[in-house]
């Protein structure tokens, strides 16, 4: 079996999206994939503070002098020692049924439960 990581940086501004994005993310059919955050500005207890739960995700902090690209590459280059596929999902393209908040137009079709991938 495969072993899948999908990756996502969380940062200040993105909040908004958070509850919504892990929404679909619990709504995936297949759930044979660990999940991956690189955090930018922002700590864990905010992000989980915002989603309203603890995340089984493997967190990659910022260090001092990373910029986001740097903090991404950091991640990928541990996922790629223990996994065989690596999923980019960007929290702030995912959309709700109702519609993207910041196009006011629909990106999945409605009763879908999910967003990029499945």
């Amino acid at each position: 079996m495969q072993r899948i990581a999908v990756y996502t940086t969380i940062y200040p501004g993105v909040e908004v999206y958070l509850p919504d994005w892990y929404r679909s993310v619990q709504a995936q059919t297949d759930h044979n994939f660990q999940l991956w955050i690189g955090l930018d500005g922002i700590e864990v207890g905010a992000v989980e503070t915002v989603i309203g739960t603890q995340l089984d995700a493997v967190w990659v902090p910022s260090e001092p002098g990373n910029t986001p690209a740097r903090i991404r590459q950091r991640s990928l280059e541990q996922i790629v020692e223990d996994f065989d596929a690596v999923i980019l999902w960007t929290v702030t393209m995912f959309c709700t049924q109702r519609g993207s908040r910041r196009h006011g137009r629909r990106c999945r079709p409605p009763n879908s439960p999910h967003a990029l991938f499945n």
